[in-house]
């Protein structure tokens, strides 16, 4: 019924979540869809165009930090590819932005490169000069890692902290 008072208002997905203060996958899905409409449709990190099943909504203030009435507000939802979504974890949202794109050399505190960057500090100086080592005298990464009781992942790191070029890595894995 308009009586001029009333008019009929179309609930959005975006309203819904606002009521409910969640994102289910229902409406993660609508949510999307209203976001794709308004926005192109890039990761807001890396810039890399992105194909709806790539995409993922990311909160420019995490829900770890945002309050509840803005935590899933239009505002505050943004699109991003799943790789800068993840790797984002908690960081400052610009911060984050700032380092994928090259302009800050030292990853935001919150991100899983900076949790990565600090497990590589808290390694003795003589466990990385051994890797090291043993990485110039023509030991595999898995060699070093056994030996070591390491991840290859993690000796991969050092040797990248160490500049060692990834090609060379690859070279010696073989």
């Amino acid at each position: 019924m308009e009586d001029g008072l009333t008019t009929n208002v179309k609930v959005t997905a975006i309203d819904k979540v606002l009521r409910r203060g969640y994102l289910n996958k229902h409406l993660t899905e609508a949510v999307k869809d209203e976001i794709f409409e308004c926005q192109d449709v890039y990761c807001c990190f890396c810039g890399r165009k992105l194909a709806r099943k790539d995409a993922t909504i990311e909160h420019i203030i995490p829900r770890s930090q945002a309050e509840f009435k803005i935590m899933n507000h239009l505002d505050n939802l943004t699109i991003s590819c799943k790789k800068c979504n993840s790797d984002r974890v908690v960081a400052e949202f610009y911060a984050f932005r700032r380092y994928v794109a090259g302009k800050d050399d030292e990853a935001p505190v919150g991100s899983k490169a900076h949790t990565r960057a600090e497990k590589i500090k808290k390694l003795t100086i003589h466990t990385v000069e051994t890797i090291i080592n043993q990485f110039c005298c023509g030991n595999k990464v898995t060699d070093i890692a056994f030996d070591l009781h390491l991840s290859k992942k993690t000796v991969k790191r050092v040797l990248r902290h160490a500049g060692l070029i990834l090609s060379v890595l690859a070279y010696k894995e073989e």
